[in-house]
């Protein structure tokens, strides 16, 4: 017979029930992400999407404020040396996230609106840690 675990509520500790760890991070750009020209197929918000996407598991992603959203991905990501470059400058899993979507550069839109993504700003929010069960 199998045995139900349920977690241990623990009220003072973020935390997040799907039985992984998700950590917060919050994107904002110098562009309006809510002009409908970006938001279809290869417009800003599906190029930062992807971006964002092949370095973590998305989990959940808010919705646009405008300028930004929050994204939520699967782990938890202290500050570390990401980029492995030897240099003595650590470089957080945020900041690789920002130079990524610096990157993508400017996004042309399929009207007359581009959005310029070079000064895309993301900051690591909180980290809802993985339930914990009785053993």
């Amino acid at each position: 017979m199998v045995q139900k675990v349920n977690p241990i509520y623990k009220p003072m500790v973020a935390r997040s029930f799907l039985g992984k760890s998700l950590t917060e991070f919050n994107v904002t750009v110098l562009t309006n992400f809510n002009d409908t020209t970006q938001l279809g197929p290869e417009g800003a918000v599906d190029r930062v999407i992807k971006v964002l996407s092949k370095r973590a598991t998305i989990a959940m992603i808010s919705a646009l404020t405008g300028t930004g959203f929050t994204f939520f991905v699967e782990g938890e990501f202290p500050n570390d040396d990401y980029d492995k470059d030897g240099s003595a400058t650590l470089e957080t899993f945020a900041s690789l996230f920002q130079a990524d979507i610096r990157a993508i550069g400017t996004v042309d839109g399929s009207g007359s609106t581009a959005s310029v993504l070079t000064g895309g700003v993301v900051a690591v929010g909180a980290t809802y840690y993985a339930d914990q069960v009785n053993p």
